[in-house]
This record gives structure tokens, C-alpha cells and sequence, in this order.
């Protein structure tokens, strides 16, 4: 997938600088590409349509782009600045839970959904009460998935 090719194994070798490892060509794809979608996402936005995500235009699709881009290119670089090795993660087991359960973090996450909005006001929420409630949110839909790993368990779709 995209994770393997962006945050492939050797983008942060021992030895290079932060300034080779940020010139590498991974690094400059994606920055080159959130670039152009911003820019096209303003000359569209100004000069042909306004983003409307109802009408699903080029301006809509482009920021779509740049702000996925965007998350991609900051989360490269959290790598190159401050590599994590596979002996100094504690939570090793997070991304295989969630590879293995796809089906179910999606039903969790929506049922988690379901509950939260049953339980309290989360348009009207506080900034600090929303960011608490999203993080306990994040930390139980988590910690379900990685139960059900250590179980053995494995939910699937029928075919």
C-alpha cells in the first residue's frame, strides 16, 4: 500500500542528516503533491467553482487530496525527526490488531459512535470535553481490537 512505499523501511538510516533524509524522494513526492493540490485547490476555488462538497467539484476533490497529502507529509515527517524502532514502540500490536479486524473496528467504531452521540451533546461539547471524549473513544475502540487479536478472533465478511 501507500504506508509501505512512503514509510518503507530505511527512510530513516543511521548516519544521513535530518536534511538528506528530508530530501529523499518519498519525502519530496508527497510535499510536491500537497503543493500542487493546494494550488489547485485555489486557483479552482477562486476561479472556477467554490469548494462544495454537495456538488462534489475539482476544488472539492483537490482539497481532498491536500488535506489527506497533508496528513501523509506530517506523519513522515514524526518519522524522519524522531524514528521509532521496532524494539522502542510499546504498542507494537496496535496495527496488526487493526489490519486483522477491519470489518470490526468499522462496526465498533460505528456502534462507539452511536453511543457517544447518545450520551452527550457533541456539537455543543467543549474543545477539552470533545478532545477527552475522542481520545477515550480512540483508546476503547483500540483496546477492543487488540483483545480480539490476543483471542484469536477474527471477524469477516460472509462470501
Amino acid at each position: 500500500g501507500v504506508g509501505r512505499v512512503l514509510f518503507r523501511a530505511g527512510t530513516t538510516p543511521a548516519g544521513k542528516t535530518v536534511w538528506q533524509r528530508l530530501r529523499q524522494p518519498q519525502v519530496v513526492q508527497v510535499w510536491t503533491l500537497l503543493t500542487l493540490a493546494v494550488m489547485g485547490t485555489a486557483i479552482c476555488h477562486y476561479h472556477v467553482q467554490p469548494v462544495s462538497r454537495r456538488m462534489c467539484n475539482a476544488a472539492y476533490a483537490l482539497f481532498t487530496v491536500a488535506y489527506s497529502m497533508w496528513f501523509i507529509g506530517c506523519f513522515q515527517l514524526a518519522h524522519i525527526l524522531a524514528p521509532l524502532h521496532a524494539e522502542d514502540v510499546a504498542c507494537q500490536q496496535v496495527i496488526p490488531s487493526v489490519n486483522s479486524n477491519q470489518l470490526a473496528c468499522f462496526l465498533c467504531g460505528n456502534v462507539l459512535t452511536g453511543l457517544t452521540n447518545l450520551c452527550m451533546d457533541t456539537v455543543g461539547a467543549a474543545p477539552m470535553a470533545a478532545f477527552l471524549v475522542l481520545g477515550l473513544y480512540l483508546m476503547t475502540l483500540v483496546s477492543i481490537l487488540v483483545a480480539l487479536r490476543r483471542a484469536g478472533v477474527r471477524i469477516k465478511a460472509g462470501h
